[in-house]
């Protein structure tokens, strides 16, 4: 593992300072994870045995900038030449309801490690390169085996958003391998659980992924395990995920547009099932009008330059509504497409004498769709010789 890029000067003057305190700081989760698999990590995560209070009087005394982001679970947020590191104390848990627990401080570098969720995640790592693996979780990443730390049951039930992280996880890693059998029975076992879960996290897990690596297999799972229901996501056509996830990479990779697809049957969009959805996961508000469009508009006609310079829809709707038609590269082509500029405007018609109100308003969409039906050719002058 090449530690030189991830451990930088600074990063090493902020290690000596816990050392000399009599404490540690390691990386663990998923950046050691990325650097076992020889990945560049995207984010890095540090622990260390000092608590919060420790490690602000660390920070105090060396001059390190920081903050308190995260002091109710420990973590705080170093600042070193412009880049945020999260440094949280380890830490034990107890008293789980599902979703939140009673959070202990500990010394112990195992304890924190045994509550992690999977055992590939339940690795660290010094900075000296030294590697602390209790659980298996290299060997589990070269067979291709996502499973949680010690039993299943009591790991979900901690968190029972659990089970949806741990089909993401397997998407990711696998590489299609089958789930891992015991697993999936404590996923049945606890299905009920999701039922409790917040429906933005649900949302959270769930559009990772629908756009991630064999999506339609694991949306498959959800329905022969059952978890489906107690997550409040309808009955799909997984087939159809099926068709927009092509190899090397999927159609879309916009989850809406994904779920739009799953909740699509005999060339239709279930409107209703995605305003719902969209109710009940509580997307946001650009997600909600994405789905809401899609399912209007699609199947379509064709003509997404219609609805791009006649009907005035976001370029982006209109290329995913491609994209859910099947055409990655018609999808592509629309965000870079030059979109006629309709020449009227309701000044040239008071300019010309008309009074503004409603009659203005339906001269103006008849010339506009005189113009969409001239393919954009007619001019000003064209146009307002019919106003």
């Amino acid at each position: 593992m090449n530690l030189t890029s991830i451990i930088t000067p600074e990063l090493t003057r902020l290690r000596g300072a816990f050392v000399a305190a009599g404490f540690d700081l390691r990386l663990v989760g998923g950046v050691v994870r990325d650097l076992v698999r020889d990945e560049t990590p995207k984010d890095i995560d540090l622990c260390t045995d000092a608590n919060p209070d420790e490690q602000i009087a660390i920070y105090q005394a060396g001059g390190f900038s920081y903050h308190e982001t995260g002091l109710q679970h420990g973590t705080i947020t170093v600042v070193l030449d412009h880049v945020a590191y999260e440094i949280t104390s380890l830490r034990t848990e107890a008293n789980h309801d599902g979703r939140h627990a009673d959070v202990s401080y500990t010394r112990d570098w195992l304890a924190d490690l045994g509550r992690r969720d999977l055992t590939f995640n339940a690795m660290s790592l010094t900075f000296d390169g030294e590697l602390f693996d209790p659980f298996g979780g290299v060997e589990d990443l070269s067979n291709r085996v996502v499973r949680f730390v010690g039993n299943p049951d009591e790991r979900m039930q901690e968190d029972y958003l659990r089970i949806l992280r741990w089909l993401r996880f397997h998407g990711r890693f696998a590489k299609g391998a089958p789930l891992d059998p015991a697993t999936v029975e404590a996923a049945i076992r606890n299905a009920k659980g999701l039922q409790g879960i917040s429906r933005e996290r649900v949302w959270m897990e769930m559009s990772k992924i629908v756009v991630g690596p064999f999506a339609s297999q694991l949306v498959d799972s959800m329905y022969d395990m059952e978890l489906a229901g107690p997550m409040g996501l309808p009955v799909g056509n997984v087939e159809n995920l099926w068709n927009m996830h092509p190899n090397p990479r999927p159609v879309s990779t916009n989850p809406v547009t994904m779920m739009a697809a799953l909740l699509t049957t005999d060339g239709l969009v279930d409107a209703a099932a995605i305003s719902k959805l969209a109710a009940d996961w509580k997307w946001s508000a650009a997600e909600r009008d994405l789905g809401v469009f899609l399912a209007k508009a699609f199947p379509g006609n064709g003509d997404y330059m219609w609805l791009l310079a006649h009907d005035g829809h976001p370029r982006e709707w209109v290329s995913e509504l491609a994209r859910l038609n099947g055409s990655r590269v018609m999808g592509e082509q629309i965000m870079s497409e030059t979109v006629p500029v309709f020449p009227v405007t309701g000044q040239d018609l008071i300019d010309a004498g008309m009074a503004p109100g409603k009659e203005m308003g339906m001269a103006l969409k008849r010339m506009k769709t005189a113009w969409a039906d001239s393919r954009y050719t007619l001019t000003k002058a064209d146009l307002m010789v019919t106003a």
